[in-house]
């Protein structure tokens, strides 16, 4: 049988095993702790960064093309066109409203009509 002191012996000697393995394990290990909170840093930046590009692409999902554009010059294009027509007919109107005005300041003066 196994007396006391081969017993202790066995467990002495596995007990250094396991720390000596623990020990091992613990300094492997030491890089990926600092790994883990550097992944963990650069993730919460990354969300960030993520959060602000959300933001912007909502931004300029909203603002106006370069088609949007190119409608409103050819639209602004064709109101200067019809604002020329009007002003065109706004002069007629100018010199009949003058002529009106001189027929009237004529007839006023030489007594308001023919006799």
């Amino acid at each position: 049988m196994i007396d006391a002191k081969t017993l202790e012996a066995v467990f002495s000697i596995s007990g250094m095993v396991f720390g000596f393995m623990a020990l091992i394990i613990a300094w492997l290990t030491r890089g990926s702790r600092a790994n883990a909170l550097e992944i963990q840093k650069l993730k919460d930046d990354n969300d960030a960064q993520a959060d602000r590009i959300k933001s912007l692409e909502t931004h300029t999902a909203n603002l106006p093309t370069k088609d949007d554009f190119h409608s409103l010059d050819l639209k602004l294009s064709e109101m200067g066109g019809n604002l020329d027509t009007v002003s065109t007919k706004l002069e007629a109107v100018g010199r009949v409203a003058n002529r009106i005005d001189d027929y009237l300041l004529t007839n006023t003066v030489n007594g308001g009509g023919k006799s």
